[in-house]
């Protein structure tokens, strides 16, 4: 399991879930100056990961979120999955309702 924004893979070894951080020189020096890599990059929506239906709306317009909020419910393949803040960020827009169907990428909510 990778994660590219936090430059980190999940590896599995013997049974045991290992977390490991992918760094260079560069990550480091902005770590040292008090500057994530991550925190400069600027979220601007959260895309549906997959076709489903909207059954809840948790997040309201103008809310500040931290990265891993929850936002909304969407259930899919008769399972609800909660999408969660990719980021810290001001809802500017949320593009659903609940009980609307939606299609995989398409814009769920818009960062201010």
């Amino acid at each position: 399991n990778t994660n590219a924004d936090e430059k980190t893979v999940l590896l599995a070894v013997n049974g045991k879930k290992i977390k490991v951080e992918l760094k260079d020189e560069f990550d480091q020096l902005l770590k040292s100056m008090g500057i994530s890599a991550s925190a400069t990059k600027k979220v601007k929506n959260v895309k549906a990961p997959m076709p489903g239906l909207i059954t809840k709306i948790i997040a309201q317009k103008n809310d500040e979120v931290k990265k891993g909020d929850s936002l909304l419910i969407l259930e899919a393949m008769k399972m609800e999955n909660i999408l969660k803040s990719p980021a810290d960020g001001t809802i500017k827009e949320i593009n659903c309702k609940p009980g609307t169907a939606i299609e995989k990428n398409e814009v769920l909510i818009t960062f201010a």
